[in-house]
């Protein structure tokens, strides 16, 4: 008996298609995704999910996503899930089903960076390699993934950081799990938790309208637009802090007040690589934490985005405390 796994379907580029105009928009369904590709390792179920592109996803279908791969997991004929998603914020909605979804089963993210009708597209091979990468026994323990280029990344602390190239992903601030050549995987080590210390965390219906702003800073930055949002009722705030997470007095202020009124404050870069840190005052770093910034480690500003909205969907204590715990619990990896 063949391995049984299941490609959720979402759209994206993978499943995009040019029209007289010139520009592109989904639509092939999870069938077509899978209709002619040779090689394929494993019996496929297939489930569209959504139909969309990932520019237009909101959080209410990041948790349809996130509910899909659950419900799929769940079922013990199956060895692991594929989703096909589209590029532009993949990253968040993997890391979102990273942190909700318990279980040792391989989830494998992919898709494409040239529509299927393009002159050399990309979308078979990564989702060929996609779907080794689930069906391999050897995958079991390591988490929801991201396969892209012939590249394995783990979830939490991939990237797009390339708008174009088929290369288009990277991990950061986290080692790379292993690459696929042909049907050829290699791990460059033996599983280990992806998420350190940190259980998996529940989303609740209250993640759809979590209101979590992100703001990058820049010289000047006068904290105004940091007003605006809290006025729109953003439960909290996340900073995209120049070098490794610096601001000026101003900000530092503005952090000191919103904390005290009850607003969560975090801190990241907007520097791709590298942690946070608190090493200036004058409203750096060093200054922002002594006002109340939560650190978050070396979580991209996007990912922390979706992590503060996953612990701000359930009740409990205040979210400053919980962020904190949860990104200390994330640092807690072993590298390789």
């Amino acid at each position: 008996m063949m391995t049984r796994v299941v490609v959720l379907a979402t759209g994206g580029t993978i499943a995009s298609r040019f029209d007289a105009s010139g520009s592109a928009s989904v639509r092939d369904g999870g069938a077509d995704l899978l209709t002619g590709l040779a090689g394929r390792p494993a019996q496929e179920d297939v489930v569209d999910v959504l139909h969309t592109n990932s520019y237009l996803m909101t959080l209410r279908d990041i948790r349809t996503v996130v509910d899909a791969v659950a419900t799929q997991v769940a079922r013990p004929d199956v060895r692991g899930v594929v989703v096909a998603h589209g590029t532009d914020t993949l990253e968040e909605t993997a890391c979102a089903v990273a942190l909700c979804v318990d279980t040792p089963k391989p989830v494998v993210f992919t898709g494409a960076q040239r529509t299927p009708d393009s002159e050399d597209p990309d979308g078979e091979r990564n989702l060929r390699d996609a779907l080794h990468v689930a069906a391999a026994e050897s995958s079991r323990g390591r988490g929801v993934m991201v396969v892209f280029a012939g590249k394995v990344l783990p979830a939490v602390g991939c990237r797009k950081l390339r708008t174009l190239d088929l290369d288009a992903f990277d991990a950061v601030n986290v080692p790379p799990l292993g690459k696929i050549t042909g049907s050829r995987l290699r791990y460059s080590g033996p599983a280990q938790r992806a998420l350190g210390a940190l259980e998996a965390l529940p989303m609740t219906a209250a993640f759809d309208h979590a209101r979590v702003a992100v703001v990058m800073l820049y010289p000047g930055f006068d904290a105004r637009l940091l007003d605006a949002c809290v006025a729109q009722g953003s439960a909290a705030v996340i900073l995209g802090g120049m070098g490794a997470g610096n601001a000026n007095p101003a900000v530092q202020a503005w952090v000191a007040q919103a904390v005290a009124d009850g607003t969560m404050v975090g801190l990241s870069s907007r520097v791709p690589f590298g942690p946070v840190a608190a090493l200036y005052g004058a409203g750096g770093g060093a200054s922002l934490a002594a006002a109340g910034a939560v650190g978050m480690g070396g979580l991209s500003i996007f990912q922390a985005r979706i992590l503060v909205a996953v612990l701000a969907s359930a009740s409990g204590q205040s979210l400053a405390p919980r962020t904190r715990s949860a990104v200390e619990a994330l640092e807690h990896r072993s590298s390789r």
